[in-house]
């Protein structure tokens, strides 16, 4: 190989190096991308309170987690969006089950909005 076209490789593969360095930054997916790369799944039998529920620790999944028929409180979603948790009267609820997935993708989108901004 001559030098010529050993110094033209080596201005290509410098060129490539320095274009993938200078990609901008992802920003936050849409909610509408958010919704198609999110599972919904069930969650681990709860054991105790729902305060102490350890989710699954996906960011893709969407948790529903039935309370137990002693929790007194309202079907809820969890602080970070991850996990839906349910009273056995509105398990079949789809009106409060729809409510309940658009307050997760709600946080979720929330989340990484924020996550995106510059510190």
């Amino acid at each position: 190989m001559n030098k010529s076209m050993l110094w033209i490789a080596t201005v290509a593969l410098t060129f490539s190096i320095v274009c993938m360095a200078d990609e901008p930054a992802k920003g936050p997916r849409s909610r509408l991308l958010i919704m198609l790369q999110t599972q919904v799944v069930s969650g681990k039998k709860l054991n105790g309170p729902a305060d102490e529920y350890v989710d699954d620790n996906n960011p893709n999944t969407i948790e529903l987690v039935a309370l137990p028929k002693n929790d007194t409180g309202p079907s809820r979603v969890s602080a970070n969006g991850q996990v839906i948790f349910l009273t056995q009267k509105d398990l079949r609820s789809a009106a409060i089950n729809e409510a309940l997935m658009d307050q997760a993708f709600d946080i979720i989108e929330k989340k990484e909005a924020d996550a995106a901004k510059p510190m």
